[in-house]
């Protein structure tokens, strides 16, 4: 399977990985990124900022759909399909 570079990109250290590898250890960078919005935003939230915590839960669930979208797209290429346009778009607009 081809990687492309959106697979790696801000990931430098996967380069060397195979490509099942990379596709997790982005997921997994996703899912850590979206743990750190969280915990800031309950933090914002508790200093009694909560429009400021709920903007970075937003970008947290951003982060939960990217790795969606990653596991996706992984499983749409092992299929030897693609995703659906309205899909894969998503991805042009959030990696």
């Amino acid at each position: 399977m081809a990687t492309d570079p959106w697979v790696i990109a801000g990931l430098a250290r996967m380069s060397d990985m195979p490509a099942d590898d990379q596709i997790r250890a982005a997921i997994e960078a996703c899912i850590a990124n979206a743990d750190e919005l969280i915990s800031g935003a309950r933090n914002l939230a508790a200093a009694g900022s909560p429009r400021l915590a709920y903007h970075l839960g937003v970008l947290a669930l951003e982060e939960v759909g990217k790795s969606s979208i990653l596991g996706m797209r992984d499983i749409a290429q092992k299929a030897g399909s693609e995703l659906p346009n309205s899909i894969a778009k998503g991805l042009d607009d959030h990696v």
